[in-house]
C-alpha cells in the first residue's frame, strides 16, 4: 500500500481482469463515519483509498476488497477468511513498525473494508523506482526496521508470507512500517484453524522474494522465509536488481559498496534455511555492527597489525584462548597510555635542563672570582740578614735566645 497518489498498492501487480474499485464518493456513502477523499492505488485483488474518520478526528487509509460475485478469482468462502485473517493478525500487532487496524467489516454489496493507520508517504518500490539505487544508509536503516517488526510479529507467532518493497511504507518523517499481512498465517496450528487458514494452504507472495523451500512439496516453511525476503529487499535497494539465479553481491554490482553487505545477503539468501539468520534479531545485529563499526581498511589493517597487535606463539595461544596451568586465563598486558608516556619525557627533559642550567651558573661564578696570591716562600736565613724585620719564630719573644743589645746611652733599669 502506498500514499503517494498514481501509487499502487502491489507495484508488480495489475488489477485483477473483471473487477473496478468503486468510485471514492460511493465509498463514502456506504461508511458514513468516514469522509472519503479519493483513491490512492489499486492493486491486484485491492484498492486503497485515503480517507478522514469524523469521530476521532485523524486521518485513516480504508483498504477495499472486491467479494466473490465482484468478480473475484478466489472462493468466497476462502476470500473471506483470507481477509479476516489479515485483520485479526494485523489488529493484534501492536508495533511502531506495523500499521496499525482500526476497523474492519462488510460495505455495500458484500465488499470487505479494512481501516488502517494512514502512513503520509511513500513504500520502498517506488523509492526503488525514482531513485535507482538507494544511498547504503537508507537501505540499512530500512532494513533493520523491517527485522524490528519481523522479530515482533514472530515472537506472537505470526509470518507475513509477503515482504517486498512494496509492503514496506516510509512516512516523511522517516518512519518505516510494515503493511499488507493478507497473506500471513499464525505459526500455531491451533490459530491457524481459528483464523480460517488451513495447513495445506500454500499462498505466497512475489515469487522473486518467496525463499526456496516454499516452492520444494513438502518442505516445513517458517518464519526463516520472511528473512530470506528481508535479504532480497536489502540487495535490491542496494543495487536496483532484483537477485536470481546466479546474481552479483552488492559491492560486485556497485563498486565502493562496504563490503560487508555481502556476507549479510548471502547468508540471509542462504537456500538451507537451517544456514540462514535464525531469527530476525540475529539479521538486525549485524546490520548494526555496519553502522556503528566503520570499514577497515586493507592500509589500517596494517597499522593495526604494526603498532596494537602482539605476535609470536604467546600471542596466538592467547588469541586461541588457551588457559595457563593454574586452570585462569593469562593476565592481559595493558597497553601504556601514551599521555603517561608524554608527561614522563617531558619531566625528564625538564630536570636535564635545570641540571645543566645550575652547571652553567656555577661555571660562570667561578669565573669572575680574582686568583689567590701566590704563597710566600721564606728562607731561614733571612731572619738574621738584617734587611728586614726578622720574622717571629716559633715559640715568640719570650724563647728569643739573642735579644739585640741596647744603645750605649739607654737608660738600664735596674732590675
Amino acid at each position: 500500500m502506498s500514499t503517494d497518489d498514481g501509487s499502487s498498492t502491489d507495484s508488480e501487480d495489475a488489477p485483477a481482469e473483471g473487477w473496478q474499485p468503486p468510485p471514492a464518493q460511493q465509498l463514502g456513502e456506504w461508511l458514513p463515519s468516514y469522509q472519503v477523499h479519493g483513491l490512492l492505488g489499486v492493486g491486484g485483488m485491492a484498492a486503497v483509498y485515503r480517507a478522514h474518520q469524523t469521530s476521532l478526528d485523524r486521518p485513516v487509509a480504508i483498504k477495499l476488497l472486491p467479494a466473490a460475485s465482484a468478480g473475484s478469482p478466489r472462493d468466497a468462502e476462502e476470500f473471506a477468511a483470507q481477509f479476516q485473517n489479515e485483520a485479526r493478525t494485523m489488529a493484534r500487532l501492536n508495533h511502531p513498525g506495523i500499521v496499525s487496524v482500526h476497523d474492519f467489516g462488510i460495505a455495500g454489496d458484500n465488499w470487505l473494508y479494512l481501516v488502517m493507520e494512514f502512513v503520509d508517504g511513500t513504500d520502498v518500490a517506488r523509492m526503488i523506482q525514482q531513485a535507482s539505487v538507494l544511498p547504503p544508509e537508507h537501505a540499512l536503516a530500512i532494513a533493520a526496521h523491517v527485522c524490528d517488526a519481523l522479530a515482533y510479529a514472530h515472537a506472537h507467532g505470526v509470518i507475513h508470507r509477503d515482504i517486498k518493497p512494496a509492503n514496506i511504507l516510509v512516512d516523511h518523517d522517516g518512519r518505516v512500517k510494515v503493511a499488507d499481512f493478507g497473506l500471513a498465517r499464525p505459526t500455531d496450528p491451533t490459530a491457524r484453524a481459528q483464523s480460517g487458514v488451513s495447513d495445506d494452504d500454500d499462498t505466497y507472495g512475489t515469487p522473486d522474494y518467496v525463499a526456496p523451500e516454499v516452492l520444494m512439496e513438502g518442505a516445513q516453511v517458517d518464519h526463516r522465509a520472511d528473512i530470506y525476503a528481508v535479504g532480497v529487499m536489502l540487495h535490491n535497494m542496494l543495487t536496483g536488481q532484483v537477485p536470481q539465479g546466479v546474481f552479483q553481491l552488492p559491492s560486485k554490482a556497485v563498486p565502493g559498496l562496504d563490503p560487508r553487505f555481502d556476507a549479510i545477503v548471502r547468508r540471509a539468501m542462504e537456500v538451507d534455511p537451517a544456514r540462514r539468520y535464525q531469527s530476525a534479531a540475529e539479521f538486525r545485529a549485524d546490520l548494526d555492527r555496519i553502522l556503528t563499526t566503520p570499514v577497515q581498511r586493507a592500509g589500517q589493517a596494517h597499522r593495526q597489525a604494526a603498532t596494537g597487535l602482539r605476535t609470536g606463539p604467546a600471542a596466538s595461544r592467547r588469541r586461541a584462548g588457551v588457559r595457563s596451568r593454574a586452570g585462569t586465563r593469562p593476565a592481559r598486558r595493558v597497553a601504556p597510555n601514551r599521555s603517561d608516556s608524554s608527561s614522563g619525557l617531558m619531566l625528564m627533559w625538564v630536570v636535564l635542563a635545570l641540571v645543566m642550567l645550575a652547571i652553567g651558573v656555577a661555571w660562570y661564578l667561578q669565573r669572575d672570582q680574582p686568583p689567590p696570591p701566590p704563597p710566600v716562600e721564606l728562607d731561614p736565613r733571612d731572619w738574621t740578614s738584617g734587611s728586614g724585620p726578622a720574622p717571629v719564630p716559633p715559640g715568640g719573644e719570650e724563647n728569643d735566645p739573642d735579644p739585640s743589645p741596647a744603645p750605649d746611652d739607654a737608660e738600664v733599669t735596674p732590675r
